[in-house]
């Protein structure tokens, strides 16, 4: 497909909530995205129906356009997404997701896009929250697969139990040696 064919979706289309809605069905999409691991074809096929050439959705080329991919960029630095790289395995795995790269590869944005970009400008000064993480659930299912995230939960759990348990102890035996001094000032001062 040549670059002049593409043709960029609106902007107002274009926004976070496309994202989690696609990063969402798809549970190897969080998994795999937000622990930068390798791509997935399950995540790959989802995220192409959503952003791929051959999508028939309105967000088809949504990170072709220059404002929508800057953003999504922006908020892949809080929450290391390696979207490029996402989206060239994905590619490889042959669900194409072309994204914008100055000029090169397959998007070209059009001349109008400056003026949809100063508009797009305005929602991306606000503070942008970062993009929904794993539920406790789907964190706690994912735990059977990762063996050491594993252990290390248990021993985080041994240790605040440990800790709690200990503390206990420390106000227990402050408690105890107060009223031992207590009851010992006041014999001595009825003596």
């Amino acid at each position: 497909m040549a670059a002049e064919e593409i043709v960029l979706p609106d902007a107002a289309v274009c926004t976070r909530d496309v994202m989690l809605e696609a990063t969402s069905k798809e549970h190897s999409c969080a998994e795999t995205l937000y622990h930068r691991d390798p791509a997935v074809e399950s995540c790959c096929a989802v995220l192409a129906d959503y952003y791929g050439p051959n999508s028939t959705r309105a967000t088809r080329h949504c990170f072709c356009v220059e404002s929508y991919f800057n953003h999504m960029h922006a908020l892949s630095e809080i929450s290391y997404v390696a979207w490029e790289g996402y989206f060239d395995k994905c590619t490889e795995l042959g669900y194409p997701i072309y994204y914008f790269q100055d000029g090169a590869g397959p998007c070209n944005p059009a001349a109008a896009e400056p003026a949809v970009e100063e508009a797009v400008d305005e929602e991306i000064e606000e503070p942008a929250p970062m993009l929904p993480m794993r539920s406790l659930g789907a964190w706690g299912a994912g735990l059977q697969n990762d063996g050491w995230s594993l252990a290390a939960f248990i021993m985080s759990l041994l240790g605040a139990i440990g800790g709690t348990t200990m503390a206990w102890a420390f106000v227990f035996d402050a408690c105890s040696d107060l009223r031992r001094c207590s009851t010992k000032r006041a014999r001595r001062a009825a003596a």
